[in-house]
């Protein structure tokens, strides 16, 4: 049985030394460089057994991959560039000495995007927990929030929607058991999700202005609500400009469910939702990476709707509410 300075150690090992990080692991406090002209941008996501994941459907790996990419995708809606990031990890006892495998999970995206952990904490825990702090960086008043979007933008999003839930609901219900080509298509997105860095900075780098952006963390529903109160506009969605994959279709059909149900109340997507000026549709064709133009932003009441066979659905209460009653 690992000690905790031992497991410290190992976990120690997987920080690269980084230009802005001027002190990383071993320290009381990890210390960054300043730069003049940008600033900062933090951000915190957690994932916990028995409420995000389980241990009989995902790896250590898996978790750990799955951890990491949840906390930068917020990052991505900001417009923000990684620099480094902190893990509170809450480690039961029997995976003291597999801990190293949580991080193994969360290297393809280290690699990715330059960046390594600068410390963190342990607490010995009865259920696994991951609590991660990423820290990026935007150039000076460059930051992309949830309160700008105007009447006349075109609302897109990064990647397709739905295969999260979709892998959820195959699992619960046993559906596809035995036809792995499905599975495999909807537990890609699940267990080892990308998040959409390096679109939103495709977006910037074309010269397209995003006036204003949000995690699809909580499902399209909530997340396009939330946008829309934020900005004070409403956002009008059309249900056959959604992304829906092909297995999340068949998904849907298998059980009994409306493919666009499927994708606006699936959360933990990785993917942006975000708003552009009218006049940007040509640039947004000509980045190359996923990205669909599903509806436009509206001078009405705040909230989100979807126009479906021509009538409107309320996207506000359609995702995932921790505290919903069951």
């Amino acid at each position: 049985m690992l000690r905790e300075d031992e497991v410290i150690k190992v976990l120690a090992g997987f920080y690269k030394p980084h230009p802005r990080v001027k002190l990383g692991p071993g320290d009381d406090v990890a210390l960054l460089r300043e730069l003049s002209g940008r600033e900062l941008a933090i951000s915190v996501d957690s994932a916990y057994e028995d409420v995000h994941f389980t241990l009989d459907s995902l790896t250590l790996r898996e978790v750990g991959h799955r951890a990491l990419a949840n906390a930068l995708s917020d990052l991505a809606a900001a417009g923000a560039e990684p620099l480094t990031f902190l893990v509170d990890l809450q480690l039961p006892r029997r995976l003291a000495a597999r801990a190293q495998e949580l991080y193994q999970g969360m290297e393809e995206l280290m690699k990715g995007f330059c960046i390594s952990p600068a410390g963190g904490n342990i607490t010995r825990s009865e259920r696994l927990g991951l609590t991660i702090v990423v820290v990026g960086e935007v150039p000076e008043g460059r930051l992309i929030t949830r309160s700008g979007a105007r009447p006349g933008d075109l609302v897109a999003v990064t990647g397709d929607l739905g295969r999260v839930r979709a892998w959820l609901l195959a699992e619960e219900m046993g559906v596809f058991k035995g036809y792995e080509p499905w599975l495999r298509r909807l537990k890609e997105k699940y267990a080892r999700p990308w998040p959409a860095i390096r679109t939103v900075q495709a977006l910037k780098t074309e010269g397209i202005e995003i006036t204003a952006a949000i995690d699809v963390s909580d499902g399209l529903g909530m997340d396009a609500a939330r946008l829309a109160r934020a900005s004070e506009v409403q956002l009008r969605l059309y249900a056959d400009k959604l992304p829906i994959d092909e297995a999340t279709k068949v998904l849907a059909e298998r059980v009994r469910l409306e493919p666009w149900r499927v994708a606006v109340e699936s959360g933990e997507e990785c993917e942006v939702l975000f708003t552009v000026p009218r006049e940007a549709e040509e640039a947004l064709a000509r980045v190359s990476a996923p990205i669909t133009v599903i509806g436009e932003v509206v001078e009405d009441r705040p909230g989100a709707l979807l126009v479906l066979d021509g009538e409107t659905v309320d996207l506000g209460g359609l995702g995932y509410d921790h505290f919903a009653m069951v």
